[in-house]
């Protein structure tokens, strides 16, 4: 099994290697390349049942459903636009005792992110986004060699990529939130690195998040503040969340925002130690609310009985 993956990660580094390393020339369309066609290589990847297995009798599909890749934004690409190796020869099948594989499997503990063809291939054509990227929170971890942040295909997909504004996108914004919670809200993620899950709960206990859950395609989720590729700390002055940045942040959709709002608590979670106010508020109007309904309704059921039993006038 680990034998397997790390060929499949040695794969990616030579793809990577490869993209970064060749040259490259991009247009309006896309970066120039030469190569198989599209067609040419869903002649084998589009069968339902193609794949390769490993010694260990691992089975790795390479499947790519033609007709979702088709109606990705990149349906017009060839293939050979991101895997760069195909179109400079470098399609061959490579066994795991290959020594140009293991050369690649070694140079594995040196590359900066558990995907190297995703910033490798994706840079080509979206140099800007990956400027921000490299400079975010989640790019300075991957180039430290973090290999559990999220990269290109985490977020936006590999074959499948789709447009933020297409409901079937995992970054449109009624799904964005559930792509971001698959690490903020994962176990083995807030286990390792004690990453705080409240803001992922807090938010779904907010007034945004409700209106994210019913659908809304307008209201604020979690790139709406703290970004998309160029995600920042809280504490650096460049992040959109930062204090002074906050007016900014929210005067987007809060068009009379003052400096004021960067006083208040983001993310409140309602404990005693950390928000006493609201730690007794919330369960005094919960307990309010429940008191009233139930006089109210108690009223309106006594009176039906009285009405019920006072005799009907001819």
């Amino acid at each position: 099994m680990v034998q397997g993956v790390m060929a499949v990660r040695a794969f990616l580094i030579l793809l990577a290697v490869t993209a970064l390393s060749g040259p490259v020339r991009a247009n309006a369309t896309g970066p120039e390349h030469t190569g198989p066609t599209t067609a040419e290589c869903l002649a084998c990847h589009g069968v339902g049942e193609f794949g390769m297995a490993w010694e260990d009798g691992e089975w790795i599909s390479l499947f790519v459903d033609e007709k979702e890749f088709l109606d990705s934004v990149h349906g017009t690409q060839e293939c050979s636009a991101c895997h760069r190796d195909m179109a400079e020869g470098g399609h061959r099948r490579a066994a795991i005792g290959d020594a140009t594989l293991q050369a690649a499997m070694k140079a594995l503990k040196d590359m900066p992110t558990n995907q190297p063809v995703a910033l490798a291939s994706c840079v080509i054509c979206h140099e800007t986004e990956f400027e921000q990227y490299r400079d975010s929170v989640h790019g300075q971890a991957a180039l430290a060699g973090n290999a559990d942040v999220p990269v290109c295909t985490d977020c936006h997909g590999e074959h499948y990529v789709r447009a933020a504004d297409d409901l079937q996108s995992t970054v449109h914004p009624t799904a964005v939130v559930n792509t971001c919670a698959s690490c903020h809200a994962g176990a083995e993620i807030i286990e390792q690195y004690a990453v705080r899950a409240e803001q992922y709960y807090t938010y779904r206990e907010s007034y945004h998040g409700i209106a994210q859950q019913y659908g809304s395609a307008t209201v604020a989720h979690c790139a709406s503040c703290h970004g998309a590729h160029n995600v920042r700390a809280p504490s650096d002055p460049m992040s959109s969340v930062y204090p002074g940045n906050l007016p900014h942040t929210c005067g987007q959709c809060h068009r009379w925002t003052n400096p004021n709002v960067a006083k208040g608590k983001i993310h409140v979670v309602a404990s005693r130690e950390r928000s006493a106010l609201l730690y007794y508020v919330r369960p005094g109007f919960k307990w309010l609310t429940i008191v009233v309904m139930t006089a109210l309704c108690g009223h309106i059921a006594l009176d039906l009985m009285r009405r019920a039993r006072r005799p009907r006038s001819e």
